[in-house]
């Protein structure tokens, strides 16, 4: 059995604060040209000069996003037995 934690890197996306993302981490969100929300998340994104590779990422974590959705869902603490586990 394997149980995952919340940890910071994914908080951190949540806030689109993409630090700690690879250049290959920017590939992995599909292609989402076709969403009805995409013109008004680039829009957002123009005003806020982030660059429209981003755009994908963007869509994911934003609130009510896949990703984000899937997070809110995680732990943030887990107690196996006697341990407690935390992200750290």
């Amino acid at each position: 059995r394997v149980d995952v934690v919340l940890g910071n890197h994914e908080l951190m996306n949540v806030e689109l604060d993409f630090r700690y993302v690879t250049d290959n981490g920017w590939d992995d969100w599909g292609d989402l040209e076709d969403d009805e929300e995409f013109a008004f998340i680039q829009k957002q994104m123009e005003a806020l000069c982030y660059p429209s590779f981003m755009a994908d990422r963007i869509c994911a974590f934003k609130p009510g996003g896949d990703m984000t959705s899937r997070l809110a869902d995680m732990p943030v603490v887990l107690q196996v037995g006697d341990t407690v586990l935390v992200h750290g």
